[in-house]
């Protein structure tokens, strides 16, 4: 048959729905002039505002009452803005019970693209990885463990399970790092001690007189993924600065935080260092669970190990505990030696360590009597330390370290600049 005889309408058939439709709406344009909009006819309205109401992402809360679990969480993107908390729970309770569902919001207001569902157990939360891809209200949903990737690349978990990048050619200086020593950047005036693996420094916005951090030389981004020699150089100058506090009549409190950074090469690890009076560091515990509560979640208590337990045995006990080195995560160290440990979830609250420490009360000045050092001032465009801020530092130094040469070249005594 010919295309043209294709083409011919049958003598007797009745015009295209679709060809009435747009008859009609030509002819209403035409009656209305230039000021015709269909959202203005009977109905146009209502449809207009179901429709926007579909398409705009709205925060969900969540319970309150349950507190948040990373290891029963999963992190699910796609779903339909349309779809409501019920509607959300509905769905995945084919995996098992669902206790919470919640979606946040970024700092300018935004709503986050990621809705997080958490089950009453770790085996649901496993079991729901199954409806990765599934159709839900006509969106393809991808669900994915709500600590996964947060740290970037399942890499540094295999390094950390083969004994860490430290020392393996892997941590290279990066230009415009603030804790490279190589960096321009990096204000190393603030430097006080140089070891085999690690540097002290002088906080520049310290917390109290005697806020220090720990920072490893190689641009490594978390303590969990040194190597062992370079995480026990860590514990080495936690005992000295632990000794040197006593002297003053402080206790040691220290906290880390993990993010995984998309800028200046990712992350640096630094582990803040901050003596405290002994009524403060009482309360360290306390503080810590009371702002992590605040936010809906909850640290998990790691015991000091038992004595005679050297740094590879608190490596894989923190490893165990984070579930790898492949995790964000925030960590405290408490005077007793114990630790509050949490994984991190995206679009989490990251702020705790310093803002708990910031707001707990009769730790800023020292017992009558103590030599307690001042705290440093801004000095022009840098900072200032005065001798008696880095005499801290040279306590901690020549007590552990015993004057060796650092792998730089710098000798590990405090360097006054």
């Amino acid at each position: 048959m010919e295309p043209e005889a294709l083409s011919v309408v049958p003598e007797g058939c009745t015009p295209s729905p679709f060809e009435l439709r747009k008859a009609k709406r030509d002819q209403e344009e035409m009656n209305a002039g230039g000021e015709f909009s269909r959202w203005q006819q009977p109905g146009g309205a209502a449809k207009k505002q179901k429709r926007e109401a579909a398409a705009t992402p709205q925060p969900l809360p969540g319970r309150t009452d349950v507190p948040r679990d990373p290891w029963k969480t999963v992190a699910v993107k796609n779903v339909p803005w349309a779809a409501g908390e019920n509607d959300i729970a509905a769905f995945f309770s084919q995996a098992g019970q669902v206790a919470n569902v919640w979606r946040g919001t970024h700092r300018d207001g935004r709503v986050q693209h990621i809705t997080f569902v958490q089950f009453g157990s770790r085996e649901e939360a496993s079991r729901s990885l199954q409806l990765n891809g599934a159709d839900f209200n006509g969106r393809q949903v991808f669900v994915e463990p709500s600590t996964a990737g947060t740290a970037g690349s399942n890499r540094r978990a295999t390094e950390a399970a083969e004994g860490g990048a430290g020392g393996s050619g892997e941590g290279k200086p990066v230009e415009g790092c603030w804790f490279c020593l190589g960096s321009a950047a990096a204000d190393t005036e603030l430097v006080a001690s140089v070891g085999e693996e690690v540097y002290l420094a002088v906080d520049k916005g310290p917390i109290t007189p005697e806020h220090v951090l720990i920072v490893p030389i190689d641009h490594l981004s978390a303590s969990v993924a040194l190597s062992p020699r370079c995480f026990a150089e860590v514990e080495r100058y936690l005992s000295a600065l632990r000794s040197m506090y006593t002297s003053l009549g402080r206790e040691l409190v220290a906290f880390e935080r993990h993010l995984y950074l998309r800028t200046k090469g990712g992350n640096h690890c630094h582990i803040n260092v901050v003596g405290v009076t002994p009524a403060a560091g009482k309360r360290a515990g306390d503080a810590f669970r009371a702002a992590a509560a605040t936010a809906g979640y909850t640290l998990e208590l790691l015991p000091p190990l038992a004595r005679g337990s050297g740094p590879d045995e608190l490596r894989q006990q923190l490893l165990q505990a984070l579930g790898g080195a492949d995790t964000e995560y925030f960590m405290a160290l408490l005077p007793d030696g114990s630790r509050l440990v949490r994984p991190l979830m995206r679009g989490g609250p990251w702020l705790w360590g310093g803002r708990c420490l910031r707001t707990w009360q009769g730790f800023q000045s020292g017992p009558p009597g103590s030599n307690v050092p001042p705290v440093p001032r801004r000095s022009g465009s840098g900072w200032s330390s005065s001798d008696s801020c880095l005499s801290l530092s040279t306590s901690c130094s020549r007590q552990k370290m015993g004057g060796k040469k650092g792998k730089r070249g710098r000798d590990s005594k405090c360097e006054s600049r």
